[in-house]
């Protein structure tokens, strides 16, 4: 197959771009080593290696911390929704028993103007009553003399007819 002009160039800047990183890893592979004293003590390596104990350590300090503060505001979350919730159990509650007492209330006004209604028309059946009675006659003297007068009236209509 015969290769095209844009192809054999690309194909050149893939093993051009292949062999920088493999120079590069080589060179920087060959620094890193290089960046090692072999000359270097022991203790410090000790240094190095505690430092980087000290920083995890700190880590984990920081962590902690965190997970601590995480954990408070989540218990002052809870705790203040447990006291909002008991604040409207109370608000309702509250509101209830005025209802209740706003009922009692009309209740009682109902009952006391009942009581003053009867007291009022319990006098005016008295004063009625003591109306009749003071003519001197009681019911029973009233119907008889109305029978009475009755049995005379028929018998004076039956003699003059």
């Amino acid at each position: 197959m015969k290769a095209k002009c844009w192809q054999k160039g690309m194909a050149g800047l893939l093993v051009g771009v292949m062999s920088f990183g493999i120079v590069s890893t080589t060179i920087t592979t060959t620094a890193y080593a290089a960046s090692f004293d072999t000359s270097s003590s022991w203790s410090a390596r000790e240094n190095r290696d505690s430092s980087i104990e000290a920083e995890n350590r700190r880590h984990e300090r920081r962590q902690r911390e965190i997970q601590e503060r995480y954990e408070r505001e989540r218990q002052t979350e809870r705790d203040i929704k447990k006291q909002r919730e008991r604040q409207e159990e109370e608000a309702r509650h509250n509101q209830r028993m005025e209802e209740i007492r706003r009922q009692q209330q009309r209740e009682d006004q109902i009952r006391r103007d009942r009581d003053r209604y009867e007291r009022e028309n319990a006098h005016r059946r008295h004063d009625r009553d003591s109306s009749d009675s003071d003519k001197g006659h009681s019911q029973g003297e009233v119907n008889t003399a109305a029978i009475v007068g009755a049995v005379i009236g028929a018998i004076i209509g039956r003699a003059t007819a």
